[in-house]
């Protein structure tokens, strides 16, 4: 008798695929949003919940910024001191939500405009970072994988903090992953809204400079959208205009040396590369004029300035944890073979040199720091650890097709189990 096929099995592989990406996606939403859930449902009773879960000084400003947008303010006034300061654009991303706020500002329509708005912008940078591994990894196990490692990963310091209870102390401080809202894009989509904005950005700019570096038509549409992604970005984090500017420059090297094709169309790239990153210069030179002549900027730098790291290897190792042993694992093949390396794989360590280069800047203005968002977004830990090892193992092949159920498909390897689950 003919079996009727059940219907995941007349899935084609781009559903599959799809259906994967929106459960995995749906999960880190819903992750996300439980801890501000619980604590509004949980609550003792005859008190309200503020709606902040990290840095209440922080999100109190960004409150009190929307709301004063919403009363028709359309720049940044420090009203917490006796001295008159003039009004100056920065906080540009709560100011502009701040005029999405429905009706009053009370505090409950602050609350909701400011969660509602971080979830939304998750959601968005979920979809673009989908559609980025599509484009830049080598096939469907490390895209799945990698998108996993994106969202619901993060380093080593709960271990960290076990070894602290059972009276070992490996670190003088835990972890940065427990420390920095920007270790990883977990932690920066569960903080604010605006580090989901920073996420979304840098993966809009980062699918913009890779179409520009290898489309074989003009790229003037990912010239365009890599312009807005960069001008934005410069107005929330601005030296992750750095990081990305950096990024783009290593990547359009490596290109030039190894698949840079005729040379006017090379020249063209580069080009239209620098436009995008020349979008930011304006905001760029207003903010650091900022940071020498205002008075509330120079205030808010000299209490937010981090102190040094006592021991920075064990903090970043055990931060990033097993994906970041698994990228390294992968680099010297490409140090040693650059010229073999895949395109994306070279893109997303692109990205994390320019990340690498921003930590580094002995500039004590800079507070948000390029180890963070801009290293983990992408993941490009998957690709070193799918290239060329799994390949040749067979897992790719594994999880690349439909298999029955039997007993080679249940002694793989787990990497490829993950990349199958919920598919």
């Amino acid at each position: 008798m003919e079996q009727i096929p059940r219907p995941a099995q007349r899935r084609t592989p781009a559903q599959r695929d799809r259906r994967f990406a929106a459960r995995w996606g749906t999960l880190c939403l819903l992750l996300v949003s439980l801890p501000y859930a619980a604590l509004l449902l949980l609550g003792p009773a005859g008190e309200r919940y503020t709606g902040v879960l990290f840095n209440p000084v922080d999100a109190y400003r960004y409150l009190g910024i929307m709301q004063h947008a919403h009363d028709g303010a359309w720049s940044f006034t420090n009203y917490f001191t006796h001295v008159r300061h003039a009004p100056i654009a920065i906080f540009t991303f709560y100011t502009l939500l701040g005029k999405l706020v429905p009706g009053s500002a009370e505090p409950a329509g602050l609350g909701i405009t400011f969660h509602v708005a971080g979830l939304v912008l998750a959601g968005l940078f979920i979809q673009q970072a989908w559609r980025l591994y599509g484009e830049i990894l080598p096939g469907r196990a490390a895209r799945r994988v990698a998108f996993v490692l994106l969202l619901v990963t993060s380093g080593l310091g709960v271990v960290v903090l076990v070894l602290g209870g059972l009276g070992l102390h490996p670190l003088r401080e835990a972890p940065y992953d427990l420390l920095s809202v920007e270790s990883s894009a977990f932690f920066g989509l569960l903080a604010a809204p605006h580090f989901a904005a920073v996420l979304l950005l840098i993966t809009v700019y980062a699918r913009a400079v890779h179409r520009i570096a290898l489309t074989d038509g003009h790229g003037w549409g990912a010239t365009a959208a890599g312009t807005v992604a960069a001008a934005g970005l410069a107005t929330i984090h601005t030296e992750k205009v750095g990081v990305i500017a950096i990024a783009a420059f290593f990547y359009l090297a490596w290109v030039g040396g190894f698949r840079r094709g005729p040379l006017r169309r090379y020249i063209r790239r580069v080009l239209q590369a620098a436009l995008t990153v020349a979008a930011a210069v304006p905001y760029l030179a207003y903010a650091y004029h900022l940071t020498v002549a205002d008075p509330t900027i120079a205030d808010i730098l000299r209490q937010g300035t981090p102190p040094p790291v006592p021991d920075p290897i064990p903090y970043y190792v055990l931060g990033f944890g097993v994906t970041g042993l698994c990228a390294i694992w992968g680099l010297p093949r490409v140090l040693r073979r650059p010229a073999a390396a895949a395109p994306g794989e070279i893109f997303l360590w692109s990205l994390a040199l320019g990340g690498l280069v921003i930590l580094i800047v002995p500039w004590t203005t800079i507070q948000h720091r390029g180890e963070g968002l801009s290293w983990r977004s992408p993941a490009w830990p998957a690709v070193s650890w799918f290239t060329p090892s799994f390949r040749a193992s067979g897992a790719l092949a594994c999880s690349e097709q439909r298999r029955r159920p039997g007993p080679s498909a249940t002694t793989g390897n787990a990497s490829a189990s993950l990349a199958s689950t919920w598919s």
